[in-house]
């Protein structure tokens, strides 16, 4: 494999921001980094929360939309 040819691989293969997909620079030790900035690391815990929200919003919908669906007309549901 020529140099190019490898230069190209580990480019493509470094990590990325994941939020902005800027390549990240590879550190001997540590942790890797997740974002490539604070502005993107904030960016990526505001979708975060967003996104709770909605599944937590869905799962209400899903679950009375059950509630919904159900037959109350029979006799054995009324109060008095």
């Amino acid at each position: 494999m020529s140099h190019a040819a490898r230069q190209r691989q580990i480019a493509s293969a470094s990590p990325q921001c994941e939020v902005c997909g800027a390549a990240l620079p590879v550190r001997r030790t540590g942790r890797p980094r997740r974002y490539c900035s604070d502005r993107c690391r904030q960016k990526g815990a505001r979708v975060r929360a967003i996104v709770n929200v909605m599944v937590g919003i869905e799962l209400l919908k899903a679950e009375f939309a059950v509630e919904a669906e159900t037959d109350w007309s029979d006799e054995s549901h009324r109060v008095a």
